[in-house]
Order: C-alpha cells, then structure tokens, then sequence
C-alpha cells in the first residue's frame, strides 16, 4: 500500500491539513510545533475509522473530515473521502466510553470510495450503495470499508490498511523474548514478516530459518558498532506452570572483542537494542507496509543514522512516513525526499522540497539553505 495524497480537517479543534502529497520515502521537516507530529496522527486517524476502537473515539473522529488517495497495486488507485457529524463531547466524559458506546459515537454524515475514478460505494445519514445496489441496514458510525470488509473488493483494501504501524523501537517490551509453541522451523520469510511476534523473537526465526538475512543484520549492527564480534540468540525450553508443555524462550546475546564472555540481552545498551530493532525492523516488515517514525533522532544515536538511511533505499517497497528536525539526519535523506511543513494559524501546509528555487548543490549546501529559507524559520504563523 501506498499513500498518495491527504487532506485532514478536525472540524472541532480547527486543525487542517492542506492537500498533501507523499512519495515512498517521506522526511517531513519544520520547526517545533508546526505539525508534523499531527500529520502522522492524521494518517492514525483513518486507521481508526477502519478499525474502530472504544477508547477515546469520540474525541479522535468527532467532526473529523478526511480525502485520502492511495494504492494498493500499481493498477489500483483508491480515493476515499468523508466526513463525521460534530456532536458535543462533554455530553460523554472520558469515563463513560466503552464498549458499550456503539450508539452514541458520532455518525458519518458522508462517505465516498472510488476505484481508478468509479464509484463503488457510497453511503449518507439514510443510505449505502454499494456497487449501485442498495444495503441493508447499517451502523451510522461505522465506515463502509468496515461494513463491507468482507466483500471481495473491500477486503483488500482493508487489510492494507492494516498494513499501517507506528515503529516499535520505542517500546521496550517488543525486545522481550516470550514463549513460542514448536515447531519453529520451516517458515518462510513472508510467515516471519506477517507474525505479530517481539522483534527478538523474529530475529530467532530468521536465524533458524533464514540465515543469510540474519547475517545481513547482524553485518548492519557491526558496521555501527564496530567493537561488536558478534550477535546471537540464545534458547532456553522452559516448561511454564499454566502447561505440561516445553517452549522455547529467546534473548539476545553479543560477544565484543577484548570481553570476555558473552553480554547477556539485560545488559546491552539501549542505542545498540535500538538501532538493532530498526534494522530488524525495515528487513521484517511485510511488502506493502507504511511505516511511520516520529522524531527519528529520538530512537537511535547519530552514529547510526548511515545505515538505517542506507536501508530506506533498499525496502522500494515500503513506504517510509518520517519526521525530524535534526540537522544530521536531514541532511542524510535526499533533499528529494524532504517535506517542509508549514503553518498558517490551524492550516498546515506541506511543500515539496523540489518546488523550492532556492534549493540546490550538495547536500550540505541544500541543507544550509533549508534552515534559512523563511518557510523553515518562519514556520509558524500567527491567523
């Protein structure tokens, strides 16, 4: 899946995203505060409508208005816009919203998707076609590509939604081994990549299954971390008591030159855990995935901005979502790539790095141009 373009209105807070578009590999650029963090909770948002979940939803879709364009194939072009009611939400305090909320969640006054330019649903407060047939009766709160998922031309779209995540280098507990049933062998790299398993537990996988990619890894860890001389995953059968049966438990181990022994997974640093992860990561996620990273500097040191930049290139068929404002990673990304992120009161507003005159030579000297062009430190402006 490939977002192509978005536009973004939360009626209630005022918030607005002008008509974006995105390319494979995005690095949206900017000031503190001028948005870019929201427009990556924009592209949330959509995920939500999808897949609605009880906490919170009334104040995330709560007069929201989208017009998103993407692609899951190179001859399937989607464009799916609507828009929800505006309801008061103190009349629902944070409390009171649960499962049982279904009926007082804010209906959606409009919804439209097209496929390659022909409309093949569309619904309002009273109806929903699908196809230019009429449905039965339906949630006003759910969407259409939720109502109708299980139909053949709406399913698709709804598992590359699915294909839409958050890096999880920032949670500590997706370094954790867990217990895995037997066997463990035999699975492919496309099996590996699909498993809502830890990272740690992915990297066992593919060191039993696929070596030469854990290999791979394994050399990317090196190159940042040059005193490492090795990478490993050690297993322990351990028989929990809730069962009768033995599972292996995995955890990461490093040997380093001139150390004597190994260094157990407790006591690795936390920039080597984590620029591990992102390796591990980019190789793992399935074909077709949006991956979306906040802050990049926040999750890995500088040293290790090279070889992650290096495999941006790599996965052509990811699509890569990044903010930053780190004069080193920015200046590691392509100017090509380079989003600059502007705002206008609530209106944000994304150029294209391209579509600036004043831009061009090396690298560095594009980089020097960026922060003193006045879109980048003028960012903000006030109504």
């Amino acid at each position: 899946m490939k977002i192509e373009k978005l536009s973004f209105h939360n009626h209630v807070t005022g918030w607005q995203l002008a008509p974006t578009e995105f390319d494979s590999v995005n690095l949206l650029v900017g000031i503190s505060g001028v948005g870019k963090t929201q427009i990556l909770e924009a592209i949330r948002s959509l995920q939500k409508i999808i897949f609605w979940s009880a906490f919170n939803t009334i104040y995330i879709l709560n007069g929201v208005e989208w017009d998103v364009t993407f692609s899951i194939a190179p001859d399937a072009h989607y464009h799916w816009q609507g828009i929800f009611s505006t309801v008061d939400s103190n009349q629902y305090p944070a409390k009171e919203i649960d499962q049982t909320m279904d009926g007082r969640r804010p209906p959606i006054e409009m919804e439209e998707l097209y496929l390659n330019d022909k409309l093949i649903v569309s619904r309002d407060k009273n109806s929903l076609e699908f196809n230019g047939n009429a449905m039965p009766k339906f949630s006003p709160a759910d969407s259409l590509i939720s109502i109708l998922r299980f139909e053949d031309e709406i399913s698709t779209i709804f598992k590359a939604w699915q294909l839409i995540t958050d890096s999880q280098v920032q949670k500590p507990e997706r370094f954790t081994g867990s217990s895995m049933p037997n066997p463990v062998e035999g699975l492919s790299l496309s099996k590996i990549r699909n498993q809502n398993i830890t990272l740690v537990d992915r990297l066992a996988l593919l060191q039993i299954n696929h070596q030469k990619i854990f290999e791979q890894i394994k050399s990317g860890l090196i190159e940042v971390f040059p005193q490492i001389q090795d990478l490993a995953i050690s297993r322990q059968d351990t028989r929990f008591s809730f069962s009768e049966e033995v599972s292996p438990v995995f955890s990461l181990r490093l040997k380093e030159f001139s150390v004597d022994g190994w260094i157990t997974q407790s006591v690795i640093s936390t920039g080597m855990l984590k620029t591990l992860a992102h390796i591990t990561e980019i190789y793992l996620l399935p074909e077709g995935s949006v991956l979306l990273i906040d802050e990049f500097e926040n999750s890995l040191g500088v040293n290790c901005v090279d070889i992650i930049s290096e495999l941006l290139n790599q996965r052509r068929d990811i699509q890569f979502i990044l903010t930053s404002h780190h004069p080193y990673i920015i200046n590691k990304i392509l100017m090509k790539y380079w989003k600059i992120v502007t705002r206008k009161g609530s209106l944000v507003t994304v150029h294209k790095a391209t579509d600036y005159e004043a831009l061009s030579g090396s690298k560095h000297k594009a980089f020097t141009q960026l922060i003193n062009l006045p879109d980048y430190t003028k960012g903000i402006q006030v109504g």
